[in-house]
């Protein structure tokens, strides 16, 4: 019988493995990480919606190399096509692999309604293209958006470079009392280890799209480990 599991997640390209780097600090000891990368150049809703069409192969690379289950990494690249299309890149993996899948944003929208989350605060690094169709996606999937704001990123390896001083004080800056909950969206930033002082100073449940992924990960392998980043794993 298998002992250990493996998660594959399929990554907009760009050098760095942040989705990997800041799931494997927390991930249990016996869970595995690969990544395959796709080359993303821009955050723009169609270069977003052609590379939701190349994830195919990376998945089969991934499944060949040993994954357990395969995970559409990319917060905007499976919400881009609004509301059910990250169902059909779930549906398309899993009939490539022969594997259980899943995505960023199902995970996010699960994560979401595990914490009682229903009136949101969400910030991002995306341009105001990006985000008009998120807001969208997420309130015909029942959430209502108190408030929202982006950073306007274009270039995607930009993203990771976002300091963490930066993204509190958006955070704060955007967000208001009427809301019950902290969305912080794209897998390309680096803010798993702050989620516990976010929760803290914010009096509420915090989610980002990298703590979701890791969360129903586990969850979708069977697993309920309670880990460190933030009130979600106690669901």
């Amino acid at each position: 019988m298998k002992q250990d599991l493996t998660i594959g997640l399929i990554c907009p390209g760009g050098g760095i493995k942040n989705p990997e780097i800041e799931m494997a600090k927390y991930a249990p000891a016996d869970i595995k990480l690969l990544t395959r990368q796709i080359p993303l150049a821009k955050i723009d809703p169609q270069v977003l919606s052609d590379f939701g069409d190349m994830a195919d192969d990376a998945a089969k690379d991934l499944a060949a190399q040993g994954a357990d289950l395969v995970v559409f990494n990319c917060t905007s690249g499976s919400f881009i096509r609004g509301l059910g299309y990250d169902l059909e890149i779930i549906r398309r993996l899993e009939k490539a692999t022969g594997l259980p899948a899943i995505t960023t944003t199902t995970a996010v929208v699960a994560a979401l309604k595990s914490v009682g989350g229903t009136h949101l605060t969400m910030v991002t690094p995306y341009p105001d293209s990006v985000n008009e169709v998120e807001i969208r996606f997420l309130e015909e999937s029942g959430f209502h958006l108190v408030s929202s704001k982006g950073l306007g990123i274009v270039q995607m390896n930009l993203v990771a470079k976002v300091p963490f001083d930066q993204l509190y004080a958006l955070v704060r800056d955007t967000d208001r009392p009427q809301s019950n909950c902290i969305f912080i969206s794209c897998a390309g930033l680096r803010v798993l280890d702050y989620i516990r002082g976010l929760e803290s100073d914010f009096q509420k449940s915090v989610i980002t799209s990298n703590q979701a992924t890791l969360w129903m990960a586990l969850r979708t392998l069977g697993r309920s480990d309670r880990l460190i980043p933030g009130s979600l794993f106690d669901h």
